[in-house]
C-alpha cells in the first residue's frame, strides 16, 4: 500500500468520525479502541540519478578527486563531466594513456564558449570509445593523439590518432575541433587508419572541425568501417595514402553545408576515398583536394557513391585520372551539382569513369584533362557505362583531345545537354569516341566548341555515334570536320549543323567510313538541315539518306 493511499484512506475515515457533534463522544470511544500499526512498504525499483562530475584540475590522476582521469574512472551511466574555466589556460596533456570510456550516455564538455583543450602529449590517443558505451564529446580541442594506447585495457596502435569508436560503441563529436593527430605506426592490426577518429561503430560529426592530421595510410582526418555521418562540419590539411580527408569502408553521409578542402593524398582520394559500401555527399563542398587519382573522390570497384547538391572545385589529380573524381564503382551526380575548375594530368579533369555513371541535372563547367577535360570513359575494367541527361559542360579543357568528353570502347548515353566552348587541342573539341565505343547523342546542343589543331569541332568519331534531335552550331576545327569528323559509323537524324567551320574540308560533317582498313562503317544522315558551313556543308559521298536540307 503506498503513503498517498494510507493518507487518503485514514483521511477519509476521520472525516467521517468527525463529520457531527452528536456522534464525537461515542466516536472518541471508538478511536480509542483502535490502533494504528505503522509499517514499511515495498517500493518500485528506482535508479540513481545522474550527476555532473566537475574537472578542475589539471593533473593526470586517476586517484585525485577533481582530474578528468578520475572523473572518467567514476562517472555513471548518464553521467556529464564538465571541464571548468580553470582548465581553460593551461588545458589537460595525458601522461598515463588513452582515457577508456565505457558508459552509456556520458557526456564531456567544456563550460563556458571557449574550448578546453584536452591533448595526449603525442605519448598516445585520447579516447578510446568501448564496445556498449555513447558518448557525447563537446566544444572540446583534441590534440597530440598519436594512435597509441598507453593503457594496459586498451588497443595499442594502429587505429585513431586521437579517437577510437570501438565496435558496438557510439560517440557524437560536437562544436570540437580535432588537430595536429596523426597515425604512423605499423602493426598487428594492419595498416595504420583514421588520423583524427577511427570509426567501427557509430560516428557522428557535427559542426565541427577537423584539420592538419595525419594517417600514414588511409583516413588522415576521418576512417570509418561500419557508419558515419559528418554534417556542417570541416575537413581540412588532412593527409594520408588513401583518403586525405575521409577514408570509407562503411556507409557514410556527409551533408549540410560540410566542406572538405586542401586535404591530401599521396595515392588516391584526395579528398573522400570510399572503398566499399556506400558514401553519400548532400550539399556539401570539396575544393583544393589533391591525389594522384581522384583529387576530390576516389570511388572503388565494389562501392557506390553518390553527390547531391554538391560542389567539386580545384581538385586535382597530379598524375592520373578524375581531378573531381574517379569512378570504377557506382557513380550518381544529381541535383544541381557543380563540377568546377578541377584538372587531371591524364584521364577526365571534371570525371574519370571506368564503372558505371550517372550524371543528371548538374554543371560540368572550366575542368582541365589531357584526354577529356570534362569527362573521360573508358571500358578498361569491363564497364565504362555513361549517362549524361540534363547536364551543362561548358568552357571545359583537353590538352590533348575530347574538350569536354573523351570516350574509348565505352558506352555513353547523352540527352537533353548542351555543350559549349569547349576546347581540344587536337581532335574533338565537344566529343571525341573512338574505337570500340558507342556514343548516342539526343536532344542535344553542341556550340562553340573548337578543335584547334586537329579534326571535329564539334564530335571526332572513329566508334558507332549516333546523333538526333539535336543543333550543332559555330563549332570549328583547325583542320577537318567542323561539325562532325567520321571514319566509322555515323547516323544523324532530325538535326541542324548551322555556321560550322573547317580550314580544310567538312563544314558541317567530313565522312570517309575507312580509317585506313582499320575501322570502317557506315554514315547515314536523314531529316536533317544544313546552313552556312563553311568550306562546305558534307564532304564526302560515300553516305545514305534522305530528306536533307542545304542551304
Amino acid at each position: 500500500m503506498s503513503l498517498t493511499h494510507w493518507l487518503s484512506k485514514h483521511l477519509w475515515h476521520s472525516s467521517q468520525i468527525f463529520g457531527t457533534a452528536s456522534r464525537l463522544v461515542s466516536k472518541r470511544r471508538v478511536l480509542a479502541q483502535q490502533k494504528v500499526r505503522p509499517c514499511v512498504e515495498c517500493l518500485e525499483e528506482r535508479w540513481l540519478m545522474s550527476s555532473t562530475l566537475a574537472v578542475t584540475n589539471s593533473d593526470d590522476l586517476a586517484a585525485e578527486r577533481g582530474t578528468l582521469r578520475w572523473a572518467v574512472a567514476n562517472a555513471k551511466s548518464g553521467d556529464t563531466i564538465l571541464l571548468t574555466p580553470a582548465l581553460q589556460s593551461s588545458g589537460i596533456t595525458l601522461t598515463q594513456g588513452e582515457l577508456i570510456l565505457s558508459q552509456p550516455g556520458v557526456t564531456i564538455k567544456s563550460v563556458g564558449k571557449a574550448p578546453t583543450t584536452i591533448s595526449g602529449g603525442n605519448l598516445s590517443r585520447i579516447f578510446e570509445v568501448a564496445p556498449g558505451a555513447s558518448v557525447t564529446l563537446s566544444n572540446l580541442l583534441i590534440t597530440g593523439g598519436n594512435g597509441l594506447a598507453g593503457n594496459p585495457a586498451g588497443v595499442t596502435r594502429n587505429r585513431g590518432g586521437a579517437l577510437l569508436v570501438d565496435p558496438g560503441a557510439a560517440l557524437t563529436i560536437s562544436d570540437c575541433t580535432l588537430t595536429g593527430n596523426s597515425i604512423a605506426f605499423g602493426g598487428s592490426d594492419g595498416n595504420p587508419a583514421g588520423g583524427a577518429v577511427y570509426n567501427a561503430g557509430t560516428l557522428t560529426v557535427i559542426a565541427s572541425t577537423v584539420t592538419n592530421n595525419f594517417a600514414i595510410f588511409a583516413g588522415g582526418g576521418l576512417c570509418n568501417i561500419a557508419s558515419m555521418t559528418v554534417s556542417n562540419s570541416s575537413l581540412s590539411g588532412n593527409s594520408a595514402s588513401f583518403g586525405g580527408g575521409i577514408f570509407s569502408a562503411g556507409i557514410t553521409t556527409i551533408s549540410d553545408t560540410c566542406v572538405l578542402s586542401d586535404n591530401v593524398a599521396f595515392q588516391s582520394g584526395g579528398g573522400i576515398y570510399t572503398q566499399s559500401d556506400s558514401m553519400t555527399a548532400n550539399g556539401s563542398t570539396l575544393s583544393g583536394n589533391s591525389a594522384k587519382n581522384g583529387g576530390g573522390i576516389y570511388n572503388d570497384s565494389t562501392a557506390t557513391t553518390t553527390v547531391n547538391a554538391s560542389t567539386l572545385s580545384d581538385n586535382t589529380a597530379s598524375t592520373g585520372s578524375g581531378g573531381g573524381i574517379f569512378n570504377s564503382g557506382t557513380l550518381t551526380i544529381r541535383g544541381h551539382s557543380a563540377l568546377t575548375g578541377n584538372s587531371a594530368n591524364a584521364f577526365g579533369g571534371a570525371i574519370g569513369n571506368f564503372g558505371i555513371a550517372t550524371v543528371n541535372d548538374s554543371t560540368l563547367l572550366r575542368n582541365q584533362g589531357s584526354e577529356g577535360g570534362g569527362v573521360a570513359n573508358w571500358d578498361i575494367f569491363g564497364f565504362g557505362i555513361l549517362t549524361v541527361s540534363n547536364t551543362q559542360l561548358s568552357q571545359n579543357t583537353a590538352t590533348n583531345v575530347g574538350g569536354a568528353f573523351f570516350n574509348q570502347s565505352g558506352g555513353v548515353a547523352m540527352s537533353n545537354c548542351a555543350l559549349s566552348d569547349n576546347v581540344a587541342a587536337n581532335n574533338g573539341g565537344g566529343i571525341y569516341t573512338v574505337i570500340g565505343g558507342s556514343f548516342d547523342v539526343s536532344d542535344c546542343t553542341l556550340s562553340h566548341n573548337s578543335a584547334t589543331s586537329g579534326s571535329g569541332g564539334g564530335i571526332f568519331n572513329t566508334s558507332t555515334m549516333s546523333v538526333g534531335s539535336s543543333n550543332l552550331s559555330d563549332n570549328s576545327a583547325g583542320f577537318a570536320g567542323g561539325g562532325i569528323f567520321n571514319f566509322a559509323t555515323l547516323t544523324v537524324s532530325n538535326s541542324t549543323f548551322t555556321g560550322n567551320s573547317a580550314v580544310l574540308n567538312g563544314g558541317g560533317i567530313y565522312t570517309s567510313n575507312d580509317l585506313g582498313g582499320f575501322v570502317s562503317g557506315i554514315t547515314t544522315i536523314n531529316g536533317s538541315t544544313f546552313t552556312s558551313n563553311t568550306p562546305d556543308n558534307i564532304f564526302g559521298d560515300d553516305y545514305f539518306g534522305g530528306g536533307n536540307t542545304f542551304a
